[in-house]
């Protein structure tokens, strides 16, 4: 029996997100996310790359824009590389196949939505 590997993270966006098209022409759009934890002397930060594949990133792309505040579940992994230039090691924290859901809106990126909003919901079948 496989494992389950799902995670859900809650964080703001660190730049905008950035669509690509691939020559098979699924799209994808990544963003970075900070997550915060703890207070005080024992905050600390977790940077996280998040891949949105096909219809919903083509979706919601255009509203995820540096410092929203988002959700977003999807299965974790590290990705490992060496440079070809140096030869140094890198790793990176990669939210793959997630689903996301806005969390604010509007210009101030602390706004929380209201309480009578509709969540968006960018494939029209999923149950928030």
């Amino acid at each position: 029996m496989a494992d389950v590997n799902n995670c859900t993270f809650t964080g703001r966006l660190t730049r905008d997100a950035e669509r690509k098209t691939l020559p098979t022409g699924t799209v994808l759009v990544t963003f970075d996310m900070a997550i915060n934890t703890g207070w005080g002397d024992y905050a600390k930060t977790l940077f996280l790359t998040v891949n949105v594949w096909g219809k919903q990133g083509e979706n919601i792309q255009q509203y995820l824009t540096k410092g929203k505040l988002v959700g977003a579940t999807g299965e974790l992994e590290v990705q490992q590389w060496v440079s070809q230039k140096d030869g140094t090691e890198h790793k990176k924290n990669v939210l793959g196949q997630a689903k996301v859901t806005l969390l604010s809106t509007g210009q101030k990126s602390d706004q929380p939505l209201e309480k009578d909003a509709e969540p968006y919901d960018p494939e029209g079948d999923v149950a928030f």
